[in-house]
């Protein structure tokens, strides 16, 4: 049976809304939490870990380019 296409929300903020309806619960959710949450949404690794940090950082993610 094939799946209906499920438009993703911006991966800071489905790490924000996850973190918070853990919090609601009265506890705060680990890292793998995050991790396997975002993989039953459909979420890459990578999106999910970029996430993480534009989440705890505040700010956008920027990749620094490295030249060597």
């Amino acid at each position: 049976m094939p799946r209906k296409h499920v438009y993703l929300k911006e991966p800071r903020t489905f790490v924000r809304e996850f973190i918070e309806s853990y919090r609601k619960g009265g506890s705060s959710p680990q890292i793998p939490d995050v991790y396997a949450a975002g993989k039953r949404m459909g979420y890459e690794r990578e999106k999910i870990r970029i996430g993480l940090i534009e989440h705890m950082s505040g700010e956008r993610f920027k990749p620094s380019l490295h030249l060597s």
